[in-house]
């Protein structure tokens, strides 16, 4: 049995085979993460002037990061560090520090990142790559969220209701 830091009790998981655990959410992942990249590198002319888009863009970047940081030192705590939608065998649910203000921080500062390359590459195409991405984001997190049931998630979503932006998403 695992006991989660919300309290929840939960028998171990089936650690089943790569793709059982999700590994076509990992394919389209990184497929959509090379669409953006090019709509960066050759998405058309660019909108924003270089120097314009270096202070947000670099603040963006460097603020994602940094959540990106104490995103994974609490799931690598939490021993549940995996890019795929299924948990790991022995995997608790991370419920505190950053996760404790939104279920989801690795995504939303993925998008974080993302947009500031957005802005310091200046293509509005891109845009719509991040936004494809985004959409995807969400619906992988609804995923998880589906299969952390055993774990106490939904006690855990009752208490941070926002999977990506506190307060609004």
């Amino acid at each position: 049995m695992h006991v989660s830091e919300a309290g929840g009790t939960s028998a171990l998981r089936p650690v089943g085979s790569y793709v059982e655990r999700g590994a076509l959410w990992l394919v389209v992942q990184f497929a959509l993460f090379a669409v953006f990249v090019a709509t960066c590198s050759r998405g058309g002319p660019r909108a924003v002037p270089i120097l314009a888009g270096v202070l947000p863009g670099m603040l963006l970047v460097v603020s994602g990061l940094a959540i990106t940081g104490l995103s994974f030192a609490k799931l690598t705590e939490a021993q549940t560090m995996t890019m795929l939608p299924a948990p790991l065998e022995s995997a608790e649910l991370a419920t505190t520090g950053v996760y404790a203000h939104v279920r989801h921080p690795c995504y939303a500062s993925g998008i974080l990142v993302l947009l500031g390359v957005c802005a310091l590459a200046g293509r509005p195409l891109a845009l719509l790559a991040l936004g494809a991405l985004a959409v995807f984001f969400w619906a992988k997190a609804a995923r998880e969220e589906a299969l952390l049931s055993d774990l106490g998630y939904a006690t855990y979503s009752q208490q941070v209701r926002h999977r990506f932006i506190p307060g609004v998403v």
